[in-house]
């Protein structure tokens, strides 16, 4: 097999360079309030999935909604701005 055999090649850097998990992890958080920083990773990303589920359109679009739907289910900081936060720290 020889590289000319390809036509096209594609990498995934989602999870191998880019640690998304931690940035979601690291948002909420933040961006929470109190209650939040107690949470554990999967007290977090169990309605994070939900979320992803429920919102499943584009990330650059759909990550504000994803944020109001795991606050509003954990009792976080469910704000507007938090929200809208939230969607630049993970598309960063």
């Amino acid at each position: 097999m020889n590289l000319t055999d390809f036509k096209v090649l594609t990498f995934d850097v989602v999870g191998t360079l880019i640690n998304f998990e931690k940035g979601v992890l690291d948002s909420v958080r933040r961006l929470g309030g109190p209650k939040a920083k107690d949470l554990t990773d999967e007290q977090i990303f169990e309605p994070y999935m939900e979320g992803r589920a429920k919102f499943y359109g584009r990330s650059s679009h759909e990550m504000a909604n994803v944020y109001l739907h795991l606050a509003k289910a954990l009792g976080l900081n469910d704000d507007a701005r938090a929200a809208a936060a939230f969607q630049r720290d993970v598309l960063d």
